[in-house]
């Protein structure tokens, strides 16, 4: 950092001067190609999702490729340019960009703009990704089901431009802090997936009960209840938060725990249609169709009203020790066998009745309070050492932004 500030303070003691974006270089619209035309070689292409999931700042090379015979029809970048993405299903990522610096010319995608321009495209590309340029195109993203922003808003924003020596030292600093975080945050997930299977493996073995035990069908040891004909809500009968009744979804069980983050509301009529499967504290959810069945969580509390969607059964009237069972419908050895109830079709489905014949060991109650008393001390634990460790991931996240930030931030002349 010492050798950049002797930089700024040789090549820019008086400030740097900020530019619109418009005055720097020109954008282009990219050219609509779809799905169908992928191919898996032909014209290197950018697409614009690929923004947000692949690409880092920059690439020398497309994941993607599209017919050669629409050669004629697409838009290119060449080398050195910059893609910045100019619509999306929402707001955060628009204005994000990667810079090109392949040999080979890059189809664009018509929902990104291609910056031809003569500064150095990496600097650029770590300028398009930091607050203040975002907090300036802001007011110009359209929203709605797209969002958008024309070649006009994004061109109304200020970058700092200073001597091309110092747009180089910087990243040359940024690539090296980049890559320091993102090897942290690769090693704290490894960490984190490790204790996952640390855990499961403890689990697993606890569960696995000598040829003594008996087993029972699911459906002697509860009752399994879901939405039988329900073909779905319609939009009237969602509600605001906290006008009606929590709607479950797949998507609120988050690693075998019930999150009521995100939730969507129904009209209390509807709730109250379906008694069945109003949601009790000590029930099970789990989920009987789709890419997520067999996932389960047990409802440790309660904090507002619930019912499911159809894609959910409840169990309830539990035998059992109904953590025992939990514990028992997560282990991956009965996950694989739920999973097989499902079929392979395109859309997994399990009937209740199918699900009902699922035969689980049920061993003495003192068995399964030892079983649970143990099991709930591990997860805890394994769940306090994963909130630390993904606490530590977001701060490193945040401090290599910060950083970025503060490194891309000048006195202006």
């Amino acid at each position: 950092m010492s050798y950049l500030n002797d930089l700024i303070s040789q090549l820019c003691p008086e400030g740097v001067p900020y530019i619109p974006i418009s005055e720097l270089g020109t954008l282009t619209r990219g050219k609509r190609f779809v799905h169908a035309d992928a191919v898996d070689a032909g014209i290197p292409c950018i697409h614009y999702g690929e923004l947000y999931t692949y690409y880092g700042v920059y690439t020398e090379s497309t994941k993607s490729f599209v017919r050669e015979d629409l050669a004629g029809k697409l838009r290119y970048a060449k080398k050195n340019d910059v893609i910045i993405v100019g619509a999306g299903e929402n707001d955060i990522d628009i204005g994000i960009a990667v810079a090109y610096l392949g040999n080979k010319k890059v189809a664009v995608h018509d929902a990104c703009y291609i910056f031809s321009q003569e500064n150095d495209p990496q600097y650029i590309s770590y300028c398009l990704r930091t607050d203040d340029y975002h907090n300036q195109i802001k007011k110009y993203v359209s929203s709605g089901k797209i969002c958008a922003i024309s070649a006009e808003g994004i061109g109304k924003a200020r970058l700092p431009i200073p001597p091309m020596r110092v747009q180089h030292e910087i990243v040359r600093i940024l690539d090296k802090f980049t890559l320091y975080s993102q090897e942290l945050a690769s090693e704290l997930s490894r960490e984190i997936a490790q204790r996952k299977q640390q855990y499961e493996h403890y689990r697993d073995s606890l569960l696995e009960l000598n040829g003594d035990v008996p087993s029972l069908k699911l459906g002697d040891v509860c009752t399994i209840k879901g939405r039988i004909g329900f073909r779905g809500y319609t939009q009237k009968d969602f509600v605001a938060a906290g006008d009606g009744a929590v709607s479950l979804s797949p998507g609120n069980i988050i690693e075998n725990h019930l999150s009521f983050d995100g939730c969507r509301y129904i009209t209390w009529d509807k709730y109250y249609e379906s008694p069945e499967i109003m949601i009790s504290e000590g029930d099970i959810i789990l989920c009987k169709t789709g890419s997520t069945v067999g996932k389960v969580a047990i409802v440790d509390s309660l904090p507002e009203k619930a019912t499911l969607n159809p894609q959910l059964v409840v169990l309830k009237k539990i035998k059992c020790n109904p953590r025992y069972l939990f514990y028992q419908l997560s282990k991956g050895e009965l996950q694989a066998r739920i999973r097989a109830l499902a079929g392979v079709g395109s859309v997994p489905n399990i009937s209740q009745k199918a699900l009902s014949e699922l035969e689980i060991p049920v061993p003495s109650i003192d068995v399964q309070d030892n079983i649970v008393n143990l099991l709930d001390r591990i997860d805890s634990l394994c769940k306090e050492i994963n909130e630390k460790l993904s606490t530590e991931v977001e701060l490193r996240g945040k401090q290599y932004k910060y950083y970025r930030d503060k490194v891309l931030a000048f006195e202006e002349a």
